[in-house]
């Protein structure tokens, strides 16, 4: 199958191009919600799953899971106490595009007026499961029961990939680009630890920000193909009525103000799977490279189209695919050619590359040292790799745009 799927790769990257359109395709029909047991509310049926089913690894479950789905702004108030404006920001940012439409090839946005997105959204019971000890729930309880839960679905969901050791990232990307608001919902997915102090820190962690979601399966590279699964099967059980699925590495900055801003004025989309497009990748063959495959692993020689993992937005339907076919598959480690390669192949969706709606290196520097100002740059994320200081920077150069020298 993978030799299949990498010989069709031109033919793919062919009709990737013309899917690369603004966002103009309306969805009809209405989403229901559910509870732990999936009612489905689609036309295609899902696979048989007991909850407990993830590829071939049968006993896979949530060690820490909270069955909720509100948006992040909760009552005015971040989830640390202190006080969040609606759109964290962005209704004042001079990001504003409200009644303008974007290219998403080249990054720029013309003044032809988008389709108000609409729709009826049910509220979902906030639910603490496992792996924590009768204590940690008591307080995990009284905090959520302080504050005043969201009456509304997000119209993102927000799920990053995250190291369990990264508290220091996660931190910066909650007080940041991550912070509550009204439109998203925002979930750090982690895999097992080893270390019982370790796992009672996460435990403290996932009470205090309530956006914690872990798997039962080690967190190591080789088995991050389970956590992007497990992104969307979460997605699937307990967030079923989000527009779009936003997955993220942990070490990227999202310009969220003007994303939810596009997203929000554009009428829903369907068969959107939209990334920077990876095409002809080698599979690296020696043994001293960190993502080294085997012939047996993989045995063709380039990898197909895919995404590159750090940033990739679904809509709900190609999400809804792309898990049932991913049950289906033979499982292979490296998670984006497997998700967003293989799996979106025999899932029969195309990948919408976004190449002008990244910001390069170049334009991030003048933007950080003030030569560029934020006021009428159009972007959604930037590549991988960022230190913190620089997250915070440029969430500042973004919400708080300064004259340029340009």
């Amino acid at each position: 199958r993978t030799s299949e799927v990498a010989s069709s790769s031109s033919s793919s990257s062919s009709s990737s191009s013309s899917s690369s359109s603004v966002f103009t395709t309306a969805v009809s029909g209405t989403q229901s919600t559910a509870s732990l047991t999936l009612v489905n509310p689609y036309e295609e049926l899902l696979p048989n799953d007991d909850y407990t089913s993830l590829i071939d690894l049968r006993d896979f479950k949530f060690t820490i899971n909270y069955d909720y789905c509100g948006s992040g702004s909760v009552g005015g108030r971040s989830s640390t106490g202190s006080t969040s404006s609606n759109s964290a920001s962005s209704s004042s940012s001079s990001n504003n595009i409200s009644g303008r439409r974007m290219n998403p090839a080249s990054g720029t946005l013309d003044r032809s007026t988008l389709t108000p997105a609409s729709g009826a959204w049910s509220s979902r019971k906030r639910r603490s499961r496992g792996g924590v000890s009768e204590s940690l729930k008591r307080d995990g309880n009284a905090l959520r029961r302080s504050r005043s839960t969201s009456r509304s679905a997000p119209l993102v969901l927000v799920l990053v990939h995250s190291a369990p050791a990264n508290v220091e990232k996660r931190n910066t990307i909650r007080s940041t680009w991550g912070r509550p608001d009204s439109r998203a919902r925002l979930i750090f997915l982690l895999g097992a630890v080893n270390s019982s102090d370790a796992q009672r820190a996460i435990e403290k962690e996932s009470l205090k920000n309530d956006d914690i979601v872990q798997g039962s399966f080690v967190d190591a590279y080789r088995n991050m193909t389970y956590k992007h699964v497990m992104a969307l099967k979460w997605y699937h059980y307990h967030c079923p009525d989000a527009r779009y699925v936003l997955k993220v590495d942990d070490d990227v900055f999202i310009n969220t103000p003007v994303l939810y801003d596009v997203l929000q004025l554009v009428a829903p989309q369907r068969n959107l799977l939209l990334c920077e497009l990876k095409q002809k990748l080698s599979v690296k063959r020696t043994h001293r490279s960190k993502w080294f495959v085997s012939w047996r692993e993989y045995p063709a020689r380039y990898y197909p189209p895919h995404c590159p993992g750090y940033s990739i937005l679904y809509s709900a339907d190609v999400a809804r695919g792309l898990y049932r076919v991913a049950q289906r598959q033979p499982y292979f480690w490296i998670d984006d050619v497997h998700i967003t390669g293989t799996v979106a192949h025999y899932a029969n969706l195309t990948i919408t590359p976004m190449d002008g709606l990244y910001l390069d290196e170049e334009q991030r520097n003048d933007l950080l040292n003030h030569k560029l100002n934020a006021t009428g740059l159009v972007f959604f994320f930037t590549h991988p790799n960022l230190p913190m200081n620089e997250i915070r920077r440029m969430w500042q150069a973004v919400t708080e745009p300064k004259d340029s020298r340009r």
